[in-house]
């Protein structure tokens, strides 16, 4: 009893102490939340929103430079010479300037680091070094970077699978597959980009291509200005972006090589038309390149509409045919005899033949 308050002893269930992962999963969780806390802090400057991930991944990397692992496997924390610290945090590109970081850091309250006093001998000059405030620090920054690293490896496993099968991915719907591409550009070449979109939805003709190939049900781009981007809370700073971002969006036939090498041969000229304007773009023609650039700039599309998932653009087309061959014959017969409308139904069979055909899962053995 401490002036008048009472604490009630209280007990630690086993599932609730495995359900926040232990010492090493607590410790984590506090070392994350206070490396997020020091990017709001007014010496972390501008750190952009979008740069805070790769900030705090930086920060870690440069306090595990502080564990060391003993002779018989146990981890415990090392001290490093603090201007050896600081080049590490230049070499990891954090924003945050280390000095300001390390005071926030080593501050009683948080005790992430801790400033030790070293002689070096034999000249007894004193070197100011830092240390990870306790060992534990140590063994649970070791298990953060472990998990980490685990991670970025099955992200870059799961997006080597996702390019080079791209039969598999989520975009694949029946015959459909759902595009998204974002590249960025120049703020000074984005007028440009808009009077040429604006020609090409004007001057039929330059579709001619598109049309006859007959493989895209749909294609649209937008240009987003880097200060379009919402701000969706009053927390959230402002990005200051350097380009504006050029996104396309399209539902095509085939596979995703099929379509980059349509791109690539067939509707060249457009494609370079509108993508030139974007930075590192090396031209539809050099197919190889240009399928590197692409699968580099494009995104897994998770949700998206099709109208006809399991019919191609072919497929749509021959509908047409059928349905304006039936509404002629329909309108046609109820003028005909039984042995006209017999000789106009074979005719009509015979003209709309090469246009039956399936569109359902069936037929693509799913």
């Amino acid at each position: 009893m401490d002036g008048g308050l009472v604490v009630e002893p209280f007990t630690i269930a086993k599932e609730t102490y495995t359900s926040l992962g232990g010492v090493a999963g607590q410790v984590i969780s506090y070392l994350q939340s206070e490396l997020e806390a020091a990017i709001r802090e007014p010496f972390a400057g501008t750190v952009r929103l979008s740069g805070q991930r790769n900030e705090i991944d930086g920060w870690r990397r440069v306090l595990t430079t502080l564990v060391k692992t003993q002779i018989n496997g146990t981890v415990t924390t090392d001290v490093i010479p603090e201007e050896t610290l600081r080049k590490e945090a230049v070499k990891q590109g954090c924003e945050i300037e280390p000095r300001g970081m390390f005071q926030f850091l080593t501050e009683e309250r948080r005790r992430i680091l801790r400033y030790v006093d070293v002689n070096k001998v034999p000249t007894q000059e004193v070197i100011r070094c830092c240390s990870l405030g306790h060992d534990v620090l140590a063994s649970a920054l070791r298990e953060w970077s472990e998990r980490t690293e685990r991670a970025k490896l099955d992200s870059d496993n799961l997006w080597a699978t996702l390019r080079t099968t791209r039969g598999i991915m989520s975009n694949i719907n029946g015959k459909a597959y759902a595009m998204s591409a974002m590249t960025p550009m120049r703020p000074w070449k984005t007028p440009v980009l808009r009077v040429l979109l604006f020609l090409l939805g004007v001057v039929r003709s330059s579709q001619a291509d598109l049309k006859h190939l007959s493989f895209i049900h749909f294609a649209k781009w937008v240009i987003v200005r880097r200060t379009q981007f919402p701000v969706l809370s009053p927390r959230q700073q402002r990005e200051r972006l350097k380009y504006d971002y050029l996104i396309f969006f399209a539902n095509l036939n085939g596979t995703w090589n099929q379509c980059m090498e349509s791109f690539s041969t067939v509707l060249s000229n457009g494609i370079d038309l509108i993508w030139r304007w974007s930075e590192k773009f090396p031209g539809a023609r050099r197919t190889t390149q240009f399928k590197q650039y692409i699968a580099s700039v494009q995104f897994v599309t998770d949700y998206y509409y099709t109208a006809y998932p399991y019919a191609t653009i072919s497929d749509v087309k021959a509908a047409h045919r059928v349905q304006a061959a039936l509404d002629a014959i329909a309108k046609a017969s109820e003028a005909m005899s039984p042995d006209e409308f017999e000789k106009a139904y074979l005719q009509f069979v015979v003209k709309v033949q090469c246009d039956l055909g399936a569109t359902s899962a069936r037929e693509l053995g799913t």
